[in-house]
């Protein structure tokens, strides 16, 4: 079970219990977090997750064009026959 503390006004510890090679042998792998370094990482995570989305946006609005461009020009899709 994973447990959270308080180290100072500043820092979260965060305890974890992990099997080590041998099953049931477990060893407890603490880490340490400052509460800035915490805002910091969402913050630059989140920036990176928006440049994705809006990466991904400008390719669907792309694609999209092309598919209206092609049913204006009567363009379908290929319907594959089934085998039996």
């Amino acid at each position: 079970m994973i447990t959270y503390e308080k180290k100072d006004d500043n820092t979260l510890k965060v305890i974890e219990p992990k099997e080590v090679k041998q099953p049931s042998v477990t060893e407890t792998v603490t880490h340490e977090y400052e509460y800035n370094f915490l805002i910091e990482q969402k913050v630059s995570i989140t920036k990176q997750r928006d440049e994705i989305i809006a990466i991904k946006e400008k390719e669907l609005a792309e694609v999209d064009l092309l598919i209206i461009e092609a049913e204006k020009l009567g363009i379908t899709e290929v319907v594959k026959e089934i085998t039996k």
